[in-house]
């Protein structure tokens, strides 16, 4: 960039700053790349123009500028995230213009303006809300301060916020703090009847609040910084400037419509409702109603975002935002499509066949003891070499009869017509006549069959009554290989 309206290219400004070359021009001034001969450090300084003011305009300007200068380098000092202020005067200079001039620290990187007009040549889509905020915290958190000491900066857009690189990090900063105020403080008290000068002059149109349009509706203020920030915002969140007019007229029909606000929703986003609300309360034409700094912008836009944050998906699903402008439709399913099937419900095991016939303890140990014997022929065999621990459980020893330490030898079978009748020969057996009955004849017998005495178990299961007579019988018939008596 050549163009140089004061020629201070390859002079010494204030006999310090080097200046080397051009870096920017807008309406305000231009930008140079300069050098700090005491410090041996890059420095960026701009000059201001002035060439609408005339000279008694000229002098409140530079009086306002060097005490708004003063500000701008304490508030500097307390947040990282505005340039910092290093110097400031006014200076004659080579082609004989009065220059007021602001020296600040030198910045690696690019403006967001420039961010944005990247982005869009790459065909980047544009961030959500998340991103977008974290991009501009710093801003936002800069500006909160400014406004708590009743500073406002009246021009902010993305050409005044700087993306950088520092220390390896990057970082958003706010450039030109004050000297829209500087500026508007001089036309007015100059000119009180020029409202269309003064709007069309100190601040960019695309990024104007309706006050900055129509000074009919409030003076501006901290409310004013919050409507350019939403706009640059709803800039981030929807590809697209939040503002669209040919020119003045029809910017400011734009901005100051109470019916049709530039919020992210009307501009194709893809923001909750709760989000959509806080920018349509920063953005509202009316002052009075809008946050009223930026300090409770920035408050609300964290709560929304910690709110989106933890939405449930079932919360989410009864209010959907609308899609972006240019995702494809959501594919329907196909109609013969079979429906998803539920989980199967999962009934406790037996709970059915035995639920209120037999105690909590008989359960367990039938459910587990019955097992084996509703396995197919098959299965059966090929488990009957293993041993019976394996396979079962063990019966309480309560339950176990007392028995001869040699098992008896069965009875002729001419004997053996009925339990009661049946003989022991073996001089040691216990008497018929205290062998378990009922419940606990079978559970001797089950335990018998286990053991494969297949005799006992025989015996016993003549004597087995009640609910378990079943799994007597069904672990008889696996253990012992025989099948029930027919008198059964």
């Amino acid at each position: 960039m050549s163009h140089d309206p004061f020629g201070w290219k390859g002079h010494t400004l204030s006999g310090k700053y080097r200046i080397e070359e051009v870096v920017g021009e807008g309406g305000f001034g231009v930008v140079y790349r300069a050098h700090h001969v005491d410090l041996d450090r890059p420095i960026a300084v701009k000059c201001l123009k002035l060439h609408e003011l005339d000279k008694s305009q000229q002098d409140q300007f530079f009086q306002e500028f060097l005490e708004e200068g003063r500000l701008l380098h304490e508030l500097s000092r307390q947040d990282a995230a505005i340039v910092q202020a290093m110097d400031v005067g006014v200076a004659k200079s080579p082609s004989g213009i009065q220059t007021p001039y602001l020296v600040m620290e030198w910045l690696a990187g690019r403006t967001l303006h420039t961010w944005l007009a990247q982005c869009r040549g790459l065909g980047k889509p544009p961030l959500p809300l998340d991103e977008a905020v974290v991009l501009l915290e710093p801003v936002l958190r800069a500006v909160a301060i400014a406004h708590e000491q009743r500073i406002v900066h009246r021009d902010l857009k993305p050409s005044n916020i700087f993306i950088a690189q520092i220390g390896g990090r990057q970082t958003t900063k706010v450039l030109d703090f004050g000297i829209a105020k500087v500026k508007q403080k001089t036309l007015v008290g100059a000119s009180r009847y020029q409202p269309t000068m003064i709007s069309r002059k100190n601040f960019s149109m695309h990024y104007g609040a309706p006050e900055q349009f129509d000074p009919t509706f409030r003076t501006t203020g901290p409310w004013t910084d919050v409507f350019a920030l939403a706009l640059i915002l709803v800039e981030l969140v929807s590809g697209r400037r939040a503002l669209e007019g040919a020119n003045e007229i029809e910017l400011g029909r734009c901005v100051t419509d109470r019916e049709s606000r530039p919020t992210p929703r009307n501009r194709g986003a893809n923001l909750s409702l709760a989000a959509e609300r806080v920018f349509a309360q920063a953005l509202a034409v009316d002052p009075e109603k809008r946050y009223q700094n930026a300090g409770a912008f920035r408050e609300a836009l964290e709560a929304v975002r910690s709110s989106d944050r933890n939405a449930s998906p079932a919360s989410a699903s009864t209010r959907p935002s609308p899609p972006p402008a240019n995702s494809p439709p959501a594919k329907a399913p196909p109609a013969n499509s079979p429906p998803a099937k539920a989980p199967p419900a999962r009934a406790p095991m037996l709970l059915g066949v035995v639920l209120g016939l037999v105690a909590l303890m008989s359960l367990a140990a039938a459910a587990v003891i019955v097992w084996p014997a509703l396995f197919d022929d098959d299965e059966s065999d090929a488990s009957s070499d293993a041993s019976p621990s394996e396979l079962t459980i063990t019966i309480p020893a309560t339950a176990e009869p007392t028995k001869p330490a040699a098992p008896p030898q069965p009875a002729p079978a001419a004997t053996e017509t009925s339990a009661t009748e049946t003989s022991v020969s073996n001089p040691t057996s216990a008497s018929v006549s205290s062998w378990p009955v009922g419940k606990r004849a079978c559970d001797a017998a089950i335990s018998a069959a286990i053991n494969k005495q297949c005799w006992w178990a025989r015996e016993y299961l003549s004597r087995c009554r009640g609910s378990k007579r079943h799994i007597a019988q069904a672990n008889f018939k696996k253990w012992c290989q025989e099948a029930p008596r027919p008198e059964w």
